[in-house]
């Protein structure tokens, strides 16, 4: 199975006022994006972070630290085109029907709680192909 693809283009947390494009525009310029383009200024380009082969257990593994206890398709972590250190966002699996959700400052919980929700669904779709 192809893995997933996600990318989210967000107003800058320290915009500060300085953002004036609308979400109609903000989507607009997201689907216009090449691979390496840059995004507009006073925005934060989210992307999905690529888990590494773990050639002792045979499985791609990205590094939760203990916020997912079991494997899923719905493990992602967003890192920002910007601060690429330490992941934006993360949703990780603890146990059957239990999922964390972290983000740090740069977006909000509401921002956080509809890219979640993105990720379920998109999971969703993809096991049903």
């Amino acid at each position: 199975r192809a893995p997933m693809s996600l990318r989210v283009l967000l107003p800058s947390a320290d915009a500060a006022g300085g953002l004036t494009t609308s979400t109609h525009e903000l989507l607009e310029t997201l689907q216009a994006l090449g691979e390496h383009a840059e995004p507009p200024p006073y925005t934060d380009l989210l992307c999905l972070c690529h888990p590494v082969w773990n050639e002792g257990s045979g499985v791609f593994q990205l590094a939760f630290q203990g916020r997912a206890c079991e494997l899923s398709n719905k493990n992602v972590q967003l890192i920002c085109d910007r601060y690429p250190r330490s992941p934006t966002l993360q949703v990780g699996k603890l146990r059957k029907n239990l999922f964390n959700v972290d983000m740090n400052g740069r977006i909000s919980p509401l921002q956080a709680f509809a890219i979640a929700i993105t990720i379920f669904d998109q999971s969703s779709v993809r096991r049903r192909l």
